[in-house]
């Protein structure tokens, strides 16, 4: 897929997204001897109005539309029973201390075998 440039609006509503989006930060530390729920909600607000300026650029309307596609895809998979996760999780289970138990003999063959020779 061939990539587009920006145009100048695309700049521009970035720009201001980001300005916006980080003053709102900003002006969140700036003011706290205020109240802190007129400082949540002006941080809020402003954090929203950025992204929505941003969604109304083209970078945002290819991440709305990758958002989407990925729901659509998720909404394809077949997710497993409580029964085949209780299962594989013992399964699981079961294997890594067998593994432990095989590493721990193994390690303690080693173990020995170098006391001997020391």
């Amino acid at each position: 897929m061939a990539e587009k440039t920006l145009t100048w609006w695309d700049r521009l509503a970035i720009s201001i997204s980001l300005l916006l989006a980080g003053g709102g930060v900003v002006s969140f530390y700036r003011f706290a001897d205020h109240s802190l729920l007129i400082r949540t909600v002006g941080l809020v607000g402003a954090v929203l109005f950025a992204l929505l300026l941003f969604l109304i650029t083209h970078p945002g309307k290819e991440l709305r539309r990758f958002i989407s596609e990925a729901y659509l895809e998720m909404r394809k998979v077949v997710w497993p029973s409580r029964q085949e996760v209780v299962q594989t999780t013992l399964i699981i289970v079961a294997f890594v201390a067998a593994m432990g138990l095989f590493f721990w003999a193994l390690d303690s063959l080693f173990f020995w075998g170098v006391g001997v020779f020391i």
